[in-house]
């Protein structure tokens, strides 16, 4: 009867794929922030997220800033004394935080840049951002940091981009967008990505420069436009989190083949906010809903991409053994994290930093596992007997 059953899985194994019921994303409620923020800016060392400064429910600006610990779900202030403002932007580079750009209290742009100790809020000034702005877009790569985009005090727009080397304290100017406007992007695999925005007009463009040669490759146009959003990137996708019109709004852009879609999800409501990025795991924070400060929210939610029924074909595959399992699967390589879920994609499971894993206490049938290691994201199937 027991081979006849491993036979019958052994089957299923080779021919079927996971079932994923329901939204595409399903987000998870994790701890709220320590206070409602909206126009705020993030950055993550791997492990911790850091959210800065934007107002909250009775406050136009403010000066926090709110560390997360990922692994503890738990809220903590490194600092509360950085230049109060809000639409800021902010990037890490080694041990350090960088924020500039943001309006001010006084109703002018933030020319200083603020270096933030990771380890104890310490804070030092450098060179002044040679042009501020406010809701402009930030990203890093090979430790430097790059701005661009964003409003002018005059009630302009930029379409300038900047790169600031923070170990040397130089800012360089580089080829000028050929979108003008407050905006948003990453780098993936050395290439600029400038998403969506606004200028007057929501833009549905994404621009794509080359950091390499200094040239503006292509344009891609997506089917609608979108603005207010924050991205952030986990392998070679790009994240779109929120709108100002569809504030529940979640969009994935492919660098690879530059394709686009929308995900169906679960996503509180939410514009202005801040999205990370961390292990797999995509994490929405704070927002507001309305143009009104009372409508900032604290909410912050995690979707777990790897189990995303979107991501499943892109998923490297990777060999389990013994399989059938009974108490013990080696899994042939070190995963960072590394989850086990049933075929209709529940998580059963979770790991750290494992190389073997024990599953003795699972129910026989089939399984799916997903692990990540560094930005990949891999899954194998397996039969515990």
């Amino acid at each position: 009867m027991l081979r006849e059953k491993i036979k019958i899985l052994l089957c299923l194994l080779l021919s079927c794929s996971v079932v994923v019921t329901g939204q595409d994303l399903q987000f998870t409620d994790m701890e709220n922030l320590p206070e409602t923020r909206s126009a705020l800016t993030s950055a993550n060392n791997g492990e911790d997220i850091f959210v800065v400064n934007g107002f909250g429910f009775n406050e136009l600006y403010t000066d926090e800033v709110f560390q997360y610990k990922v692994s503890l779900n738990s809220w903590s202030i490194l600092t509360s004394s950085t230049i109060p403002k809000r639409f800021a932007s902010s990037e890490i580079v080694g041990d350090y935080l960088y924020v500039f750009n943001g309006l001010t209290e006084s109703g002018t742009l933030n020319r200083v840049v603020e270096k933030i100790n990771l380890t104890n809020g310490e804070i030092q000034f450098l060179s002044d951002n040679p042009q501020p702005v406010q809701s402009g877009g930030v990203a890093v790569w090979d430790h430097k940091i790059y701005s661009f985009g964003g409003s002018l005090e005059d009630n302009g727009y930029s379409n300038k981009l900047y790169q600031f080397d923070p170990q040397n304290d130089v800012w360089t100017e580089l080829a000028e967008i050929p979108f003008a406007g407050e905006t948003k992007g990453e780098i993936v695999n050395g290439k600029l990505y400038i998403i969506g925005g606004f200028n007057g007009m929501v833009s549905n463009s994404i621009d794509v420069y080359n950091l390499s040669t200094g040239i503006w490759e292509s344009n891609v146009v997506m089917p609608v436009g979108i603005s207010a959003h924050a991205t952030t990137s986990i392998g070679r996708k790009i994240y779109l989190v929120g709108d100002f019109v569809n504030l529940t709004s979640i969009a994935c852009f492919d660098t690879f083949d530059h394709s686009f879609q929308f995900l169906t999800n679960n996503l509180n409501p939410r514009r202005h906010c801040a999205a990370e990025a961390i292990g797999g795991s995509l994490f929405a924070i704070g927002g507001n809903t309305t143009s009104s400060i009372q409508s900032s929210i604290a909410s912050v939610q995690k979707g777990d991409i790897i189990t995303a029924i979107s991501e499943i074909t892109n998923l490297e595959v990777f060999k389990v053994h013994p399989n059938p399992a009974g108490s013990f699967l080696n899994l042939n390589t070190h995963f960072e994290r590394l989850k086990i879920y049933d075929m209709q994609g529940r998580e059963i499971q979770n790991f750290t930093n494992v190389i073997d894993i024990n599953v003795s206490k699972l129910k026989g049938g089939m399984y799916l596992l997903k692990g990540v290691i560094g930005e990949k994201l891999y899954h194998a199937k397996f039969i515990k007997i």
